[in-house]
């Protein structure tokens, strides 16, 4: 599921606390964060002789009533420390993809831009395509204290042709697992040992018992977007080829030939027949977790402090279990990225200003949060929002390390510490710093996501006839062009192991 970022990542990109959570969602809350932060001496103090510039930096999000505000008050800091101005723009979640796009396409001259997935600012093909800036030798000179900061397994994925590329908005958090959440009234009242169920057959009898007994709660909510490959690690995003995780001869397999997966999407149209899965699911769009809506079971991505933020989107206690191990992959290292344009006229100083982000504990909660005594206070060493936070409410997940991001004051004081052992105990990926070259099956690429859109949605939401649906599936991918991928990524793959 971390295919999206947007997906409980587009419908939510609601991570908060460093981990929180992502639950196929566009809320701005779902993947926002809350981490402690200490402050460091300045990274690199200014030249009064040297002009001030100004540093234009696009992100994504809603933008919020008091951004000329708080960009104000973060430039009065910047022109301090290193002689610099922003300039902020937040395009919303649905636009981002188009419109930054249109930006680097007409040649618009601008400094640092976030990038994730293909619809979120294309991180790999604006990398390849040479729209993004190489940033080993910034890091080198302007950027040790990200260097510092930032898991080594980041600069692994974030490495495309022997260049790095990005820096990551996470900062110390590797890798979100995946986490099923429940209401807590439910868990409660009928003693549900949640962190025993593991698989979609353990849900079942609590689905029984509860479509008898709860007939006024949703119990699984799915929607278009809904994907499950549990054990299994894309190599292409919307294109079934897959790895088994672990799996050290990096065999590609077609996702919807193996069992585990038949057996899965059966469970599912099990489910659908009976009443557990939304009868919407495969036409419903996307959303974030809706106040008040009394649903049973979600997956999402997150960790700590993750149903904290869950809770107060549904307006309702969550708690949520941990169904797969923590996992670092080339994707996962991808999902929040903050790149440097290649047009950019201030490339040292782009690179000066996020080692800030990444070491300055004032600039980067001005950031994250907005002004002190105006959008929040800090009590007792944690944040509580003030009437005027609704008018600065951004996503923290996205602007740069959460390490010095301050708790709120709903979470644990013990956060950083239950992040840094998820961190400790996440399996890195058999394949992590691949990337495939995928000029030679563009054409099969593009055919197999068509047919993807076509199937895929209807299959795992078990909205379908499993058998007969399955078959014109896997015929009609064969007919895309997919034993061809499988083959081109097979031969890319032995010789990128051979080579490593």
């Amino acid at each position: 599921m971390g295919k999206k970022l947007i997906s409980l990542l587009l419908a939510a990109l609601l991570c908060v606390s460093l981990f929180a959570g992502c639950s196929n969602t566009k809320n701005d809350d779902v993947k926002d964060d809350g981490q402690n932060g200490t402050k460091t001496e300045d990274s690199k103090g200014s030249d009064s002789a040297e002009e001030a510039v100004e540093l234009v930096y696009y992100t994504i999000g809603t933008p919020p009533a008091d951004l000329d505000k708080v960009t104000a008050k973060l430039s009065e800091m910047t022109m301090e420390k290193i002689n610099a101005k922003v300039k902020l723009v937040f395009i919303d979640w649905g636009d981002y993809g188009s419109k930054i796009t249109a930006i680097i396409n007409s040649g618009e001259e601008y400094d640092i831009a976030f990038a994730a997935g293909p619809d979120q600012g294309n991180f790999l093909g604006n990398s390849k395509k040479g729209a993004f800036a190489p940033l080993d030798e910034l890091l080198e000179e302007y950027g040790q204290g990200i260097l510092e900061v930032v898991h080594p397994a980041f600069w692994e994925g974030l490495t495309i042709d022997g260049k790095i590329y990005g820096i990551p908005t996470k900062g110390m958090d590797i890798a979100a697992p995946n986490c099923w959440m429940y209401p807590k009234e439910l868990v409660d009242k009928y003693d549900i040992d949640i962190d025993s169920i593991k698989t979609f057959e353990d849900l079942e009898p609590w689905l029984e018992k509860l479509s008898k007994e709860e007939p006024e709660w949703q119990l699984m909510d799915l929607d278009q977007d809904s994907h499950f490959a549990p054990g299994y690690e894309y190599l292409i995003d919307s294109v079934p080829a897959v790895i088994a995780k672990g799996d050290d001869s990096l065999t590609v397999k077609n996702l919807y030939e193996e069992d585990s997966t038949v057996e899965l999407l059966n469970t599912l149209r099990k489910y659908y027949k009976a009443g557990y899965i939304n009868q919407d699911a495969a036409i419903k769009p996307p959303s974030g977790l809706v106040k008040g809506e009394k649903v049973f079971w979600k997956q999402a991505q997150g960790g700590p402090g993750a149903d904290n933020i869950w809770s107060k989107d549904r307006g309702y206690p969550i708690i949520s279990s941990q169904v797969e191990e923590a996992y670092i992959s080339t994707s996962s290292t991808r999902e929040a990225v903050v790149c440097i344009s290649s047009n950019s006229k201030h490339k040292e100083k782009a690179m000066e200003f996020l080692n800030l982000l990444n070491t300055d504990s004032d600039v980067r909660n001005t950031l994250g949060y907005g002004i002190e005594g105006e959008h929040y206070e800090l009590v007792d060493g944690k944040v509580r929002f003030l009437e005027a936070s609704s008018n600065y409410a951004v996503p923290n997940y996205s602007l740069g390390n959460l390490s010095l991001v301050y708790l709120k004051e709903d979470d644990p004081d013990d956060l950083r510490e239950q992040v840094d052992k998820i961190n400790e105990s996440a399996v890195e990926s058999t394949m992590l710093g691949f990337t495939p070259d995928l000029e030679p099956i563009k054409n099969e690429i593009a055919a197999i996501t068509n047919v993807n859109k076509e199937f895929r949605p209807a299959l795992m939401t078990g909205s379908v006839d499993i058998e007969e649906n399955l078959a014109k599936f896997n015929a009609k991918l064969k007919e895309a062009g997919l034993d061809k991928v499988i083959e081109t990524l097979q031969s890319q793959l032995n010789e990128w192991k051979a080579n490593k």
